[in-house]
């Protein structure tokens, strides 16, 4: 019975393993974790262009002459019209003649939002772009568009500009520093998901603890590694026919090196 086909039978997972995994590779996930995020970071930074954004904000009731409450209501009623005509093709196509915008109607729309600010009677232009004075020519020149044209159509006052929009050089994406987070944790966790894949699907046998875990057998003895005891005992071992104190080993290795002075039978004498 091999390990594979025992955990795919018990089809449990012992936390132990799992903790084991990751306690094992540890060094290697935190590695794959940190090149994820500077592959993640360096790509950002490199190849994704910045994207800005500017507001402009209009009041949809007229200030000229006394404000009724019919005034408000109505403009609480043609706010969402006014949302719909400054995203509309012949104001959009206005505003690309007059800032000569390389755009079609449909991309300058994707650069628009427009809001009404819950409990008032303004209306937010917001337009992001890759280029901050980009963003904030077309949020004036929509809101300029929008108190000259709209008021036309829909046949009421026109609506006055609360403040027109400034270039901010504060990009608001991508947040490289956020996205390398995320590269680090999807790095780890793919590493951690391969690590464990292997480790699961390995079917070897390395220890008793692993016959008795999954094979469910006893363990009746072990034999030990005589490797070592080989290499020093064995037949080219130490005392092995070769060996130091074997049979043919050399004069020096049986008895070491001789006095210079026992040559010849000698033994010491002059």
């Amino acid at each position: 019975m091999n390990n594979e086909q025992t955990r795919t039978e018990s089809g449990e997972i012992n936390l132990g393993d799992l903790f084991g995994v990751l306690k094992k590779h540890f060094i290697l996930i935190i590695i794959v974790a940190l090149v994820a995020a500077i592959l993640v970071y360096g790509y950002c930074a490199l190849f994704i262009k910045p994207t800005y954004s500017a507001s402009s904000k209009i009041y949809i009731v007229s200030s000229t002459g006394t404000i009724s409450i019919s005034d408000l209501t109505l403009s609480n009623n043609v706010a969402s019209d006014y949302i719909d005509l400054m995203k509309d093709k012949v104001i959009l196509d206005l505003v690309i003649d007059n800032l000569h915008l390389n755009y079609t109607a449909s991309q300058l729309s994707g650069m628009i939002s427009v809001t009404n600010t819950n409990g008032t009677h303004m209306l937010v232009i917001t337009v992001k772009s890759h280029d901050p004075d980009e963003a904030a020519a077309i949020a004036n020149c929509l809101a300029d568009m929008t108190i000259n044209e709209v008021p036309n159509i829909l046949e009421t006052q026109p609506p006055n500009v609360v403040h027109y929009a400034a270039a901010n050089r504060s990009k608001i994406a991508p947040s490289n520093t956020r996205n390398a987070l995320i590269g680090a944790v999807i790095g780890a966790v793919v590493c951690y998901g391969v690590l464990f894949l292997m480790y699961y699907l390995d079917d070897s046998i390395r220890s008793s603890d692993d016959i008795v875990r999954y094979a469910g057998l006893h363990i009746l003895g072990e034999i030990s590694d005589l490797s070592e005891h080989s290499k020093r005992y064995g037949r080219y071992g130490r005392y092995g026919k070769y060996g130091k104190y074997g049979k043919y080993g050399s004069d020096e290795q049986r008895y070491g090196d001789k006095p210079a002075d026992s040559e010849n039978g000698k033994g010491g004498q002059s």
